[in-house]
């Protein structure tokens, strides 16, 4: 399988930086061609999200490159990734809540991580960072985690309401 990968990104209309990270890798491996990508997105609201961002980035570049590469050398096992991914997230999270300690600073960012074989593809999210197909139409593939999707999902607010929320 041949991939075409193309990226952007885009400041925004409110930091003076731009918070966004991404990684995205074309690999060989013992079972096929595949590709990774990861975006990282500084969270609204709180300081040096390019930090939190770029964190994030390199610890899953070094999943990429230490653990997927094991994970290969036998049929890829959804449950492992998935476990894998949390764990990364979770350290992850932790050690960007000590550095905002630290430096007396609120820092976070949201994630969507994705990798694709020639058979399947495996994604999850932090925040409202998200993942979407486009085959004839665009469909969505992950939920926001966010105040607002979880009271829409609960019937508290509507689609409408959260547009201007």
């Amino acid at each position: 399988m041949n991939f075409i990968i193309s990226a952007n990104t885009d400041i925004g209309i409110v930091k003076s930086t731009n918070q966004d990270s991404l990684s995205v890798k074309v690999l060989n491996t013992a079972i096929g061609k595949m590709s990774f990508a990861i975006l990282c997105d500084g969270m609204g609201g709180l300081d040096k999200g390019e930090v939190a961002s770029a964190s994030v980035i390199k610890a899953f570049d070094n999943w990429v490159y230490n653990e997927l590469p094991q994970l290969c050398n036998a049929p890829l096992d959804e449950n492992v990734i998935k476990a894998q991914w949390e764990k990364t997230l979770l350290d992850q999270n932790n050690a960007i809540k000590a550095y905002g300690a630290r430096q007396g600073v609120r820092l976070g960012t949201t994630a969507v991580i994705m990798l694709l074989t020639d058979t399947s593809y495996y994604v999850m999210n932090v925040g409202d960072s998200r993942a979407y197909e486009i085959v004839d139409c665009m469909h969505q593939l992950t939920n926001d985690q966010t105040f607002v999707a979880r009271e829409v999902a609960l019937g508290n607010m509507t689609p409408e309401q959260a547009e201007v929320d």
